[in-house]
């Protein structure tokens, strides 16, 4: 009884499974599977959707910062290339940095050819060049990619490289502060942060610009040419340069002369350059008679 029964109740239900609107719904399934796994509509679909849906919403996140940050790059660039092809500034050499930076300085863009760049930064000291791009950097920009011209730009006390490829494309992009950029090819013995009285080496003989000025030009005339090696930073900082420092011990036959400099946003610098002792010797000795001299007079 019971296994009839069961008999009975199997075979309308293995009909149902396998009866023809079963089988065309099977296959549809089967069929919109193998159709997704190749094209992938579902994806397709969902994306359209996605994007249609969020066209006019605010774009906020990362990628679409770093769009809008392409994409505003990508604006920079092309106004550098209608500049430089309208005022043929591609014409322009540079044989050093101090060139390089007096042109930016007048708010002009800078445009040099891979070649040209590579040349420049080969004058930077080796000891130097790493602030600007390492060794590593500087040859892979030169011999693996298509590397045609770098843009040098000065705003807010900040240069900026753009190194850009044959389209215009960019490369690398390199910001680095002013100070630091002038002073990569510093002919100077070294650059120091900070005010005289912060180094006891010169702290104990300091003489306003003025009062250096009118020293050396007491002494003989081919004394006086070895104080202004570097007459024209002299004129470069103008007022700026305000005080000079004296190291009261000799190294080698030569003593230390620190200028006080106050760069863009007030702070200082102070530049040392060494020079021949006897000269500074007698230098020494003008200078504090004329101080003497200033007290007496201001005793009065």
């Amino acid at each position: 009884m019971f296994q009839g029964s069961s008999t009975r109740l199997s075979i309308p239900l293995y009909r149902r499974l396998f009866s023809a609107p079963s089988l065309f719904a099977m296959l549809l399934f089967f069929s919109a599977l193998v159709v997704e796994f190749r094209y992938n509509l579902i994806e397709h679909i969902a994306g359209a959707y996605l994007s249609w849906h969020n066209s006019e919403r605010k774009k906020l996140g990362r990628i679409w910062e770093h769009d809008i940050k392409a994409n505003k790059a990508r604006e920079v660039i092309n106004q550098y290339v209608a500049e430089n092809e309208s005022e043929e500034h591609a014409a322009t050499t540079y044989n050093n940095l101090a060139e390089l930076i007096s042109f930016i300085s007048r708010k002009e863009v800078a445009s040099l050819s891979a070649e040209q760049f590579t040349n420049l930064y080969l004058t930077i000291p080796p000891e130097e060049r790493s602030k600007l791009l390492t060794p590593q950097e500087a040859f892979r920009l030169r011999h693996f990619s298509n590397w045609y011209r770098t843009f040098v730009s000065l705003s807010n006390n900040e240069v900026q490289l753009i190194f850009v490829d044959t389209s215009n494309l960019i490369l690398r992009e390199v910001n680095i502060d002013f100070d630091t950029f002038a002073n990569l090819q510093s002919s100077f013995d070294k650059v120091l942060k900070g005010r005289l009285e912060a180094f006891s080496t010169f702290r104990n003989r300091l003489y306003s610009r003025e009062v250096y000025f009118s020293g050396i030009y007491r002494l003989p005339e081919d004394a006086t040419a070895s104080f202004l090696n570097h007459a024209s930073d002299f004129l470069k900082w103008g007022k700026n340069f305000t005080r000079v420092g004296i190291a009261d011990v000799a190294d080698n036959g030569t003593i230390e002369v620190a200028y006080e400099v106050k760069n863009k946003k007030g702070k200082y610098r102070l530049y040392v350059e060494s020079l021949k002792d006897h000269y500074i010797l007698d230098l020494i000795y003008y200078l504090d008679t004329e101080a003497t001299a200033n007290l007496l007079d201001d005793a009065r």
